[in-house]
């Protein structure tokens, strides 16, 4: 059970039950405390986006009658006496510096926020980062372009992304890794004509169990893992070998019948971006068209009949250059 209290006793005391814990147990708990920490973080950076409608309300219980003569001062930076002081009010009882200096930043932050949010920026205010803090913050006021209108700009590109990403954690989470939930956004389902059976972003099946076991007696191909292609998905993403970037990639709509597969990270040589859909066979070959040839003779990726995210990418002729490298692996299903 994971708890959260501010009692020193009591943290000195789960710390030594967790310690006595076995270790499946033990790790257990771990798992679950940093998964409530990350969320708690997220929840206490999305609060800070209300901070300013909060103060504002502070604002209207004020007594102006009572605000000190030179409660004006300071710097023109287009916030009025009644809210330097509704946020002082704030800041103290909610536990933050009221240094001169602290109360400037904040309250011109949490005002940035307020208007960016107002400007219609959800996900970008949702996910921010520490840069994003810093860069907003020195955001120079004197600019052709104002803070507002900068976030807006890339909400309107990254939004959307990070929408989709969104959705594609809560599957992963689920263990469902086909990538089926991309034929319900718009900009897909107008452009692949597909049924949702035949799209599979998690594993590649054999087309019998006949060529299946044909394969196992001809050759001595040996599985890289003795874990499913799916486990791989996980267990990618913490090695220095193979980093798993297939959750960030993304199908962009690019002019009116075509996709372009895009990664909204960067994305760097021996980086893990997914499985190319299709049907592994072992057979002579009955058709170039939609074939990969495989690293054993008569073993192919048939991909006539699936399709999946990276099958939308454009293949390049074998001596061509590409940016993307499909590489056959042995896992264990």
């Amino acid at each position: 059970m994971v708890t959260s209290t501010t009692s020193t006793t009591k943290i000195r005391a789960f710390t030594k039950q967790l310690a006595s814990l076995e270790y499946e147990a033990a790790v257990h708990a771990i798992s679950k405390r940093n998964a409530r920490h990350a969320a708690n973080g997220i929840q206490i950076d999305s609060d800070e986006n209300a901070y300013w409608e909060i103060i504002l309300k502070g604002v209207k219980v004020l007594d102006l009658a009572t605000l000190p003569k030179g409660a004006s001062r300071g710097p023109l930076d287009g916030i009025s006496a009644a809210e330097k002081i509704a946020t002082e009010n704030f800041m103290k009882r909610a536990g933050f510096g009221t240094s001169a200096e602290n109360q400037r930043k904040c309250r011109g932050f949490w005002k940035a926020l307020f208007d960016i949010r107002k400007a219609g920026v959800e996900m970008i205010t949702c996910y921010r980062t520490a840069e994003f803090t810093q860069y907003c913050k020195k955001y120079p006021k004197r600019s052709d372009i104002s803070l507002v209108d900068a976030i807006v700009s890339w909400e309107k590109v990254y939004g959307p992304q990070m929408d989709q990403l969104e959705g594609r954690v809560f599957e992963y989470r689920k263990g469902d890794f086909s990538g089926k939930s991309r034929l319900m956004q718009k900009h897909v389902a107008e452009r692949v004509q597909v049924v949702e059976s035949s799209w599979n972003d998690a594993f590649n099946e054999w087309y019998s169990s006949d060529e299946e076991a044909a394969f196992k007696l001809a050759t001595t191909v040996k599985a890289a893992s003795f874990k499913s292609l799916a486990s791989l998905f996980s267990d990618r993403a913490n090695t220095h070998q193979h980093w798993n970037k297939a959750i960030f990639i993304s199908l962009l709509p690019h002019g009116d019948k075509c996709l372009t597969v895009s990664p909204i990270i960067p994305v760097l040589p021996g980086d893990f971006l997914g499985i190319y859909s299709g049907v592994v066979r072992f057979s002579d070959i009955a058709s170039n068209l939609h074939a990969i040839p495989g690293p054993e003779p008569k073993l192919w990726l048939d991909y006539s009949q699936n399709t999946g995210t990276l099958n939308q990418m454009l293949v390049s002729k074998h001596i061509a250059d590409a940016n993307v490298h499909l590489r056959w692996e042995a896992v264990n299903e």
